[in-house]
């Protein structure tokens, strides 16, 4: 006799039933059982999927129904997505198994329901103008999830949560639960390209929001300092600071804004650029072109304050000595930062 036997036959033969009942609080109370059952026999994992997205996929479209059951919908799919994965593999003699790997024998849990337009569905009910605060957080939680146990890392969705939490008028749970999405995933080797693309896209976003959140200079800064200090966790950082030194320069010298390029050239410094000889080489010269094109002071200044420490990374690197045992180069650098500010 097959195992969940009893359990099956209900599922089959009485819950489908309950989930279509005119009562919303009884169709609720069905698909939490379904739920239930999803997590005791994985054979039923598939169509409790189906079920829980079609609804997720009706309100996304504005179909409105108890916000209750759309919680649950999407607690659930996130959990289920987490605990079992995206594959499932099949096995001639147990049925259907779990398995973490993607041999060729696996099958996608999804039909019609792929990751990508749960995600849709989600974006969707979150930018829904008409949707409840409660109902938008509760997609982003359902976000976070996904995103901490790997079956998202897509760039975008990571920048979106930075942006959310960066918010102020964000409820605070929801606020915490995004920083630890995102400290988790810094440390996940795996995520580091996808946090480098969305630190960019962050930025852009922040510097191209003149009249929205966040609209104050200093919020905007603080965040940015939160993105640097962010990818130094991760277990790739270096290759990360890299890009980022590379990008920012490269947008402090086409762009044509002040404030901009000083708030540009102020994250610079805080970047750790790796020691390598050639890229320092490519980095100086992209300030030296940087510094033959701005007109402000105080990007000129920042910029002759980074090269100052990429000549000391170099020295450092080709001479394989301390940083403390080189006062006379360290004083002549700071020198001509001093020269270049009076000369201002």
């Amino acid at each position: 006799m097959p195992r969940y036997c009893p359990l099956r036959t209900l599922k089959e033969s009485l819950i489908p039933d309950v989930i279509e009942h005119d009562n919303w609080i009884i169709k609720l109370k069905a698909l939490k059982f379904y739920a239930l059952c999803c997590l005791v026999d994985k054979t039923i994992v598939p169509t409790g999927i189906q079920i829980f997205t079609a609804l997720i996929y009706s309100y996304s479209r504005g179909e409105k129904f108890e916000k209750e059951i759309l919680q649950l919908c999407l607690y659930a799919v996130s959990d289920l997505l987490t605990l079992y994965g995206t594959t499932i593999g099949e096995s001639s003699e147990n049925g259907v198994n779990l398995s973490e790997g993607t041999d060729e024998d696996h099958l996608q849990v999804f039909a019609e329901s792929s990751i990508t337009e749960i995600v849709e569905a989600l974006l969707a009910i979150i930018n829904n103008q008409k949707n409840e605060n409660s109902v938008k957080e509760w997609a982003y939680l359902a976000l976070c999830k996904l995103v901490s146990n790997r079956i998202i890392k897509c760039a975008s969705l990571i920048s979106l949560l930075i942006l959310k939490w960066c918010k102020p008028e964000a409820d605070p749970n929801l606020v915490n639960i995004i920083g630890h999405t995102l400290q988790k995933i810094a440390r996940i080797s795996e995520y580091s390209r996808s946090l480098q693309e969305a630190s960019m896209l962050t930025l852009d976003t922040l510097l191209n929001d003149t009249a929205g959140h966040p609209a104050d200079q200093m919020i905007k800064e603080d965040v940015i300092k939160f993105l640097v200090a962010l990818c130094k966790t991760s277990p790739k950082h270096m290759e990360i600071q890299a890009a980022l030194g590379t990008d920012l320069c490269l947008m402090i010298r086409d762009c044509d804004d002040t404030k901009t390029q000083t708030l540009l050239s102020k994250l610079l410094l805080m970047v750790d650029i790796p020691q390598d000889a050639p890229f320092l080489e490519h980095i100086m010269e992209l300030c030296d072109e940087i510094k033959d094109n701005v007109t402000s002071k105080q990007v000129r200044v920042n910029i002759s304050k980074f090269v100052t420490l990429l000549h000391r990374k170099y020295e450092k690197m080709i001479l394989n000595v301390g940083a403390d045992e080189m006062p006379v180069s360290d004083e002549q650098s700071d020198d001509e930062v001093e020269a270049m500010e009076d000369e201002d």
